[in-house]
């Protein structure tokens, strides 16, 4: 099946979609129909500098949500919800269609070739370069070839935008990320981890086999102090989830490791090896790389994620700035449905 949604939306429609989609998930079942009043989906939902939306094409925007929600309960306060995902949606193809009549306005052109070269690399990418089998998924999806190279035109023309608008236009420096870390410095306080890599083996439940298993798991705890590479070790001999990465298991909570674990660890230095430990399911032997005390978190730990939460911040208000601008320079009409 091919997918027909707008490259752009605004930057948290989707998001809030999903939150009314969970919202309503939680309440019980509705069908697709549950809204109090019946919308005609040849209706004009609105008119953006002439060009109209329709309601079905608002209904097919936000169709995959509201497929998820054909057994929940028809009450007022699903309708309710029903309706703002519908406005929702709505708001995100006005959106589009300004965007677009901005690009035409400037009389900015997408040569064809460019548009011709993404098709033919949807089709590579998506149906391994057969054509057949891509003319067949439109025929099925009941659209024409022209109306589907149209979508990827106006996709093409929204990412052009969206990056001349928005995204070239965010600058973040050092100063400001470590602005906003001194600012909320208190909330950025972390729990007791260890930095480990392990080998695990699993302990026999035939208490004859135990023995062995137990000699193997003493030999391999003598190796690895006598200086055998351990990644090298917990890669041909750990059970353990993280075997094939050498046993590195990263950082970890201390709370959240077995007993035997942490308070052996808790006897030893970094980078030392524990004894062989037994807790009865599992043999461990654990490399002790580094430990993070309780307390306030380094700002080096956090500042991608500042920079991250600035950023989105930051292309939210120039998107929305956008927005505002264009609402005042082309005509845009919501029609009640």
């Amino acid at each position: 099946m091919l997918a027909f949604f707008p490259a752009l939306r605004s930057f948290h429609v989707m998001l809030k979609i999903l939150k009314l989609l969970k919202v309503i998930l939680i309440s019980g079942a509705v069908g697709l129909n549950a809204f109090a009043k019946p919308v005609a989906i040849d209706g004009f939902a609105a008119s953006v500098n002439g060009e109209m939306i329709m309601v079905g094409d608002v209904l097919q925007y936000i169709a995959p949500a509201q497929k998820q929600l054909r057994n929940l309960p028809k009450n007022k306060e699903t309708q309710a919800k029903l309706e703002e995902l519908f406005n929702e949606g709505l708001n995100a193809l006005v959106e589009k269609k300004l965007i677009l009549a901005e690009f035409d306005a400037s009389g900015a052109i997408l040569p064809k070739r460019i548009v011709y070269d993404r098709v033919e690399s949807v089709i590579l990418r998506s149906f391994d370069g057969n054509r057949a089998a891509f003319l067949d998924a439109l025929k099925l999806e009941g659209v024409t070839l022209d109306e589907w190279t149209e979508k990827i035109r106006e996709n093409m023309v929204l990412e052009i935008m969206r990056n001349q608008k928005v995204f070239s236009k965010v600058a973040i420096s050092p100063r400001t990320v470590r602005e906003l870390y001194e600012q909320q410095k208190d909330q950025f306080t972390g729990e007791e981890q260890v930095e480990l890599q392990m080998i695990i083996l699993q302990v026999p439940e035939d208490d004859s086999e135990r023995e062995t298993a137990l000699n193997k798991a003493a030999k391999l705890r003598a190796r690895s102090v006598a200086g055998d590479d351990f990644s090298e070790l917990a890669k041909e001999f750990s059970q353990g989830p993280k075997a094939e990465a050498g046993g590195y298991f990263g950082w970890l909570k201390m709370e959240e490791l077995k007993p035997e674990v942490r308070e052996a660890i808790r006897r030893r230095e970094k980078g030392e090896i524990t004894e062989l430990l037994d807790t009865g399911e599992q043999f461990y032997i654990v490399k002790y790389l580094d430990h993070r005390e309780a307390g306030s978190v380094d700002f080096e730990v956090v500042e991608d994620q500042l920079r991250r939460t600035i950023k989105i911040k930051k292309e939210e208000e120039l998107y929305q700035a956008w927005m505002k601008r264009l609402r005042r320079n082309f005509p845009v009409k919501i029609y009640k449905n």
